[in-house]
Formats: structure tokens, sequence, C-alpha cells
């Protein structure tokens, strides 16, 4: 399975890991193997950096005053920021491993606030268990936290949603329940990449 959520969002047409960052080596690289292996080992770890890669080149993109459409480049840059402040194996601090029906969301998303609004959203309708019934209630969260980014008066926050850029966050963090096995969320990365930009009416023409 190593590779496979990076190899999804290539094929999707969304991304393209560039400058080594497709090299699944480069990702071992920055991971501390001997505690990867309380995460379950390095392959999956190895997923779960690459899509918080491309959640950082999607921000990065989508605050940008120029954009020159899909694909979001993601480099080793980018790698590097996510093994740093994502990759929780840099240090003897963070407790093991939790199973997938534990996952949290700070697990999800590499923004704190993000995580914060993520969370606030999913208290008012039961809390995690929502996610729990499947990829459409993490779909029906991405389009309330749109609509609460609307009522936002910066021009930044306008930029990102007129380029629906919430809702490629969301593909992240679909891909990042489907790599974890979250329940409701098992299966192949690349069919859940299609479903999920299918319903958040996502398309490579921006």
């Amino acid at each position: 399975m190593a590779g496979a959520a990076r190899e999804a969002l290539q094929r999707s047409g969304f991304f393209t890991f560039t400058d080594g960052a497709q090299d699944a080596k480069v990702i071992e690289g920055l991971v501390d193997l001997n505690q990867a292996y309380r995460y379950g080992g390095p392959r999956p770890l190895v997923d779960h950096i690459g899509i918080a890669a491309a959640e950082f080149a999607t921000v990065e993109n989508g605050v940008m005053e120029d954009w020159g459409g899909y694909p979001v480049i993601v480099s080793s840059r980018h790698l590097k920021m996510a093994s740093f402040k994502f990759n929780c194996t840099l240090g003897d601090i963070c407790v093991p491993s939790v199973p997938p029906e534990g996952l949290v969301l700070d697990r999800i998303s590499v923004f704190s606030a993000d995580v914060v609004r993520l969370w606030r959203i999913l208290e008012r309708h039961g809390g995690l268990v929502k996610l729990s019934n499947g990829p459409q209630e993490l779909h029906s969260v991405v389009r309330e936290l749109e609509i609460y980014y609307a009522d936002h008066p910066s021009e930044t926050v306008r930029v990102f949603l007129a380029r629906k850029f919430v809702r490629v966050q969301g593909l992240l963090w679909r891909l990042q329940l489907t790599t974890a096995s979250y329940p409701g969320f098992e299966g192949d990365p690349y069919r859940a990449l299609l479903e999920s930009s299918e319903a958040l009416g996502l398309s490579r023409e921006g």
C-alpha cells in the first residue's frame, strides 16, 4: 500500500509530485524508523506524510495572487514541512498509534485552525461518530465549512473559496481517513478521490 495515496493524488490530476517528492525513499529518509514502528510501520506513515505535504501545497497555492491551475505541485520542500510538522515520529513525545476508530482530527489536517473548525462543526452534529457514517458526512462538513468562510471579510479567504480549495482540502482529508482505514472510509484511495471530487463538484479545470 506504500505510495498508494500519492499515486492516487497524481492520477487524479489535481496534484503532481516533483523534485523527488514522488519517491517513497525520499520520505522514508525523513522518518525516524525506530519510532515509525509504533505507528504501524513506515509504509502507512509515508502515505500520510505525502498527503500532508499536498495539503501544505494546497494552502500555499490557494493564497497566492497568481495561480496557474491544476495540478498543484507538491515538492520535496512540502515533504520536509510535512515531515517536520505533521509526522509525530520525530521524537518520543507522541502516544502510540490508536486503533482506526480512535483516530482524532489532528491526524486529518496539518493545520490546527482547521482541526478546531472541523471539531466544532462535528460537535454540533453528534461528534466524531458522524464521520463513521461515511464520506457523505465529511462532504457535508466541508460544505458547512465553506458557508462559514463565506462570511469572512478577508480577500485572501474569498480567493481561497473561489478556487474551491476548501473542497480540495476535503479531498485530502478523505484520503487521510481512507489511508488510515477509518470506519466508513475503507477502500481504494483512487476511487475515494474520484468519488469525493464528484460529490464536492470539483474538476481539474478549477
